[in-house]
C-alpha cells in the first residue's frame, strides 16, 4: 500500500536540498525509468519499495568552461569541487529522510559504477539525466545532456532513491535544445550525430584520455618491455597524467560539447 503523500516532508526537502547547495531540485517517480535498461532491478535494489526518486542540480560556472579550450585544468577543478558538493546534497536529503524514519539510498554522481562487465562499462546503476528529465529539471538534447532553462546543459546531477511520499514532478513538455548544432561542430571526435546519438568509442578515448582507456592504452605499452624501458616510460608525461587523475579522482578531459551550448549561455 503506498504512503500518504506528506506535504511538510516534500517541502523541508526541497527546502533541505536548496540550503545544502542545489540549484534546481525535482523529484520523478521510480516507474518513470523502469523503460531503461535495468533500472527496475537497480533501484529495487537500493530500495525495495521505492516510491520517489530525489534529484538534484548544481550549475557549473561558466568561466571554467570556456577558458578548459586552452586550459582544461580549472574545469577540471570546478568539477571535482562541484560533485563534492553533491555528495553533500546527497547526504544531507538522504540522512534527512533516515531521520525522519524513511529508506534513502544516494546514486553515485559519477563513481563508483559497476567494472564486472563490458556491457555495462562507465555506465551507473541510475541514469541521473534521465531521472532528472522525468523530474522536470530539463530536457535531454541532442548531444545526450541534460539542457535546463537556467543553465543550459553547465550542470551535474544528484539523486536519491527512496520510500518516502514525496510529490512527484511531471517532466517539461516544451522542449529546450533547438538543435542548432553548435555541440556536432564543437566535438573534436565527431561523436554527436545530428539524430541525437552519440558514438562512446569516439568520445571517451578523448573525454577520458587519462582515465579508464589512457590506463588501458599505458598497460599496453608496458607489455613485454623490459626494465630500462619500463623506467623511461614514467618518464613520459603521459604517466604522470594518469597518476594527477587517480589522485584528484576526476577525469574529464573535454567540456567542448557543453561550452559551445548557447543554450542560457552566459557572455
Amino acid at each position: 500500500m503506498s504512503k500518504k503523500y506528506d506535504a511538510r516532508l516534500d517541502k523541508e526537502i526541497r527546502k533541505l536540498a536548496m540550503k545544502s547547495g542545489a540549484d534546481i531540485v525535482g523529484v520523478c517517480s521510480p516507474e518513470s525509468l523502469y523503460k531503461l535498461q535495468d533500472h527496475e532491478l537497480r533501484i529495487k535494489e537500493m530500495v525495495s519499495d521505492a516510491s520517489a526518486i530525489v534529484v538534484a542540480a548544481v550549475r557549473m560556472f561558466p568561466a571554467p568552461i570556456e577558458c578548459s579550450q586552452s586550459n582544461v585544468r580549472p574545469a577540471q577543478y570546478e568539477t571535482y569541487c562541484l560533485y563534492g558538493q553533491l555528495d553533500r546534497i546527497a547526504f544531507d536529503v538522504s540522512r534527512y529522510l533516515d531521520d525522519s524514519g524513511y529508506r534513502a539510498v544516494s546514486i553515485p554522481a559519477f563513481l563508483p559504477v559497476e567494472m564486472s562487465t563490458a556491457k555495462r562499462g562507465l555506465i551507473g546503476d541510475v541514469s541521473l539525466r534521465h531521472a532528472a528529465e522525468e523530474a522536470g529539471l530539463g530536457r535531454i538534447g541532442i548531444n545526450r545532456l541534460l539542457i535546463t532553462k537556467e543553465f543550459g546543459p553547465r550542470v551535474r546531477i544528484a539523486g536519491i532513491v527512496t520510500n518516502a511520499p514525496l510529490k512527484i514532478d511531471g517532466r517539461l513538455k516544451e522542449e529546450i535544445c533547438n538543435k542548432c548544432g553548435a555541440c556536432i561542430k564543437a566535438c573534436p571526435t565527431g561523436a554527436i550525430s545530428e539524430d541525437g546519438k552519440v558514438d562512446m568509442k569516439k568520445c571517451a578515448p578523448e573525454i577520458l584520455k587519462y582515465g579508464l582507456p589512457g590506463l588501458i592504452g599505458v598497460a599496453k605499452k608496458y607489455m613485454g618491455k623490459g626494465e630500462k624501458e619500463i623506467v623511461e616510460m614514467t618518464k613520459d608525461p603521459a604517466y604522470w597524467e594518469l597518476w594527477q587523475t587517480s589522485v584528484l579522482g576526476n577525469f574529464y578531459y573535454c567540456f567542448k560539447c557543453i561550452a559551445s551550448c548557447p543554450i542560457a549561455k552566459k557572455q
